[in-house]
């Protein structure tokens, strides 16, 4: 999701970094990183970037034939 700056500036989390402590081999607290995202990108709708609405329209594409694979295995198991 777009996350928009004091100034209006639309961000979007691509990842999280954190680095180690050099005595104990621990992490430190994570720090998010952020790309730059035109505004005109964004769906007002959903407060998506484009490229998330693509990507989740494509996971929804792919759990959905899973589950439509699952259901016909059992239907297939039940009727033998």
């Amino acid at each position: 999701m777009v996350e928009r700056s004091a100034s209006g500036e639309c961000f979007l989390q691509v990842g999280v970094t954190a680095l180690r402590d050099a005595a104990t081999g621990e992490f430190l607290p994570s720090t998010p990183i952020y790309i730059k995202v035109d505004a005109a990108e964004v769906d007002r709708r959903t407060g998506l970037a484009q490229c998330e609405l693509v990507l989740n329209t494509g996971v929804a594409d792919v759990l959905a034939q899973k589950f439509c694979e699952y259901v016909r295995g059992c239907k297939l198991e039940s009727a033998a």
